[in-house]
């Protein structure tokens, strides 16, 4: 099996968010980076960052892949 490192840059309002829930979920953060990545693209289509709260992390977790 063949991995890959990639960065991805988001807010760090965002990265405060994902931190902060993962923390509350006993997780790392590398089981969140997904939950990352569609804050950042959901921000993205309703025309920019507006506060992400760990609400949101946990509810884009919830979202099948």
């Amino acid at each position: 099996m063949v991995t890959e490192q990639i960065t991805v840059t988001v807010s760090a309002e965002l990265a405060d968010a994902v931190r902060r829930a993962s923390t509350a979920a006993g997780q790392t953060l590398s089981e969140f980076t997904v939950a990352a990545w569609r804050l950042e693209l959901i921000a993205a289509e309703i025309g920019g960052h507006r506060g992400v709260v760990d609400s949101e992390v946990r509810a884009a977790l919830s979202l099948p892949t």
